[in-house]
């Protein structure tokens, strides 16, 4: 049996820590009261080590959940390697038009409609099978549904960006108008001056 190094950690420390807590009570170099201190530190250290294993298996389930949630999207994930699954996300994701996606797609749907017709398995949309049109629509409206959620996206930032833009011209703008006003009263003031030594 293998055991993950988070683990083998855990358990090395879940037994060195209370060895050594042992062994100094053993040696008696601390009074009763310090080592009752003691014994409350290395639970506290060995409860921290137990909340960060805890947290880095749950940190690893929900990495893992999230990442077969994410392939189950991609037509026949299950034919594929997790290199291919990755490779198809980065492609996809550096594509700029919807026409491009759509054509990926399609090319990378009939490859894998050509995979498993070689490991003799049916994927939706192939020949043969019930509702493989039905199949194809879902999937193209599923496509256009992310498309559409992805061009969104890409409104809202660029609209945000356009509002800070704004905000942005409309405070230098703010800031020129008071060095104007400012530049304003000090030459009302330099004229004043002069009028005054004038009179």
């Amino acid at each position: 049996m293998r055991m993950k190094p988070t683990l083998m950690l855990g358990v090395c420390l879940a037994i060195a820590i209370p060895a050594l807590a042992m062994a100094d009570q053993a040696r008696g170099s601390r009074g009763g009261q310090q080592a009752g201190q003691g014994t409350m530190q290395q639970d506290r250290m060995m409860d921290r080590t137990h909340d960060r294993i805890h947290d880095r298996t749950q940190d690893r389930d929900r990495d893992r959940d999230r990442t077969r949630d994410r392939d189950n999207r991609i037509y026949g994930y299950s034919l594929m390697t997790p290199a291919e699954r990755s490779a198809y996300r980065s492609q996809i994701s550096q594509m700029k038009t919807l026409q491009e996606r759509e054509a990926f797609r399609q090319q990378h749907m009939e490859q894998m409609q050509q995979r498993a017709r070689e490991r003799g398995v049916k994927l939706p949309g192939m020949q043969g099978q019930g509702n493989g049109q039905g199949s194809q629509s879902q999937m193209r409206q599923q496509n256009q549904m992310q498309n559409q959620q992805q061009n969104q996206m890409q409104n809202q930032m660029q609209n945000q960006n356009q509002q800070q833009n704004r905000n942005q011209e409309q405070g230098q703008q703010q800031n020129r108008q008071q060095e104007q006003t400012r530049q304003q009263e000090q030459q009302q003031e330099q004229t004043r001056n002069a009028e005054g030594n004038n009179s």
